[in-house]
């Protein structure tokens, strides 16, 4: 090979390894942009090419984007969230005719379940720019019943009010604790606390900042007050991920268990078993994602034979079924009583008779109370649209008041 070949050859050679360890330098900031992508552009504009690199997610038009993000192997450093936020379930447009969103508990299942170790294993910093996305208020706390339950379990009343607050406290699931849930070991979240500045207005406040201060913070893992500062009157907020020694990680991994994909449906059962082996009052904080785990088990799945030994083990634990029962039937709320109803059933610990039976028991509780409201009223239409009840009016002894909706 000639002298002038092999120069040339490795002059070739060295530019690429210089190319490749110049993208590796880069940092690599990932959008999801569900609605206006003026936040992700102040940055793109921003930002210095030679040290940023940026890839959006959302593929428009395929649902699994997310999954497809994953088997790209793209690594995040910096995450940048655009979209209006629901408070509890969902980033979406306001755009009518836009179908991608971004379910919080599709970034549950995929933190949860590590099942895409390297989009966010990286991450420095996460900006949610979304109403509400790190908003400090509780949206559960315990119920009056709680309490009850507590005392009735042999806790004197202060410690009964005690163990109340701190139930509430660590079910609460403010959008805070959403956040540091899903963003584990992240050390930096900004977001907002209350109602967050429209696209155009929260990239002009950004744009001024990146010219005011510069880019150099940018992916540091270290809050800007610099950036808090021109957001001034905004309600931006700042936040980190948990830790392994946070103390609501114990939270998180039983939030997990019902999401983590590297658990079998069997093993999950399982883990509920356990769960309602607690306190009742513990297992009512966590009654929606419950319900939701109960209705997501097709019934091809419960008949499979791990699973259904599974639920067998519940549907045999009278003990259990009795404390639970127990708690439903003291429920304040009438709404919270049909669900904790629905959901025995669900479990195997009634049939369609008895759920028929405790919910004409509910029924008849309310009226004995004489708290029939409109509400009341309008939850039994909705108990009895299939007309199932209908068949047990004879059992109530109603008033003249009182009328049985006939829908």
């Amino acid at each position: 090979m000639r002298t002038s070949t092999k120069f040339f050859l490795l002059t070739a050679l060295l530019a690429a390894v210089w190319a490749h360890d110049a993208d590796a330098d880069k940092k690599t900031v990932c959008s999801i942009t569900v609605n206006s992508p003026d936040e992700k552009e102040a940055f793109r504009k921003s930002l210095p090419a030679d040290k940023y690199q940026f890839v959006e997610l959302v593929e428009r038009g395929r649902s699994d984007w997310l999954e497809s993000s994953c088997r790209k192997g793209i690594k995040c450093d910096i995450l940048v969230i655009s979209g209006h936020y629901d408070g509890g379930n969902e980033f979406f447009s306001d755009q009518l005719e836009a179908r991608e969103f971004l379910p919080v508990a599709e970034m549950e299942r995929v933190s949860c379940s590590d099942s895409c170790p390297g989009l966010f294993s990286q991450l420095k910093e996460v900006y949610l720019f979304g109403c509400n996305t790190l908003n400090p208020e509780a949206n559960a706390s315990a119920s009056a019943e709680i309490g009850r339950s507590l005392i009735r379990s042999g806790h004197s009343r202060a410690d009964a009010e005690r163990l109340s607050r701190a139930l509430s406290a660590r079910h609460g699931e403010s959008s805070r604790d959403r956040m540091r849930l899903i963003f584990k070991d992240v050390p930096v979240v900004y977001g907002f606390s209350s109602v967050a500045p429209l696209g155009p207005t929260a990239a002009s406040i950004l744009r001024r900042h990146f010219q005011s201060s510069g880019t150099g913070e940018v992916g540091s893992g270290r809050a800007s007050g610099k950036l808090l500062g021109q957001f001034t009157g905004h309600s931006l907020a700042v936040s980190t991920g948990m830790t392994d020694s946070d103390p609501g990680m114990a939270y998180r991994r039983d939030v997990c268990r019902f999401s983590d994909d590297r658990l079998s449906s069997a093993q999950k059962v399982n883990f509920i078993h356990q769960l309602l082996g607690r306190d009742m009052a513990e297992v009512r904080m966590f009654l929606d994602r419950l319900e939701k785990y109960s209705a997501s088990l097709g019934e091809t799945e419960r008949q499979t034979p791990a699973v259904a030994q599974a639920l067998d083990g519940i549907t045999r634990d009278d003990a259990a079924r009795a404390r639970y029962l127990d708690f439903a039937r003291d429920a304040d709320q009438p709404a919270v009583r049909a669900r904790m109803i629905e959901l025995a059933q669900g479990l195997g610990w009634l049939s369609p008779a008895d759920k028929r039976a405790e919910l004409m028991r509910m029924i008849s509780d309310q009226i004995a109370r004489n708290s029939v409201s409109s509400a009341e009223v309008d939850l039994v239409c909705t108990l009895n649209k299939d007309h199932e009840l209908g068949r047990e009016r004879n059992r109530l002894q109603l008033s003249a008041a009182h009328k049985w909706c006939r829908r």
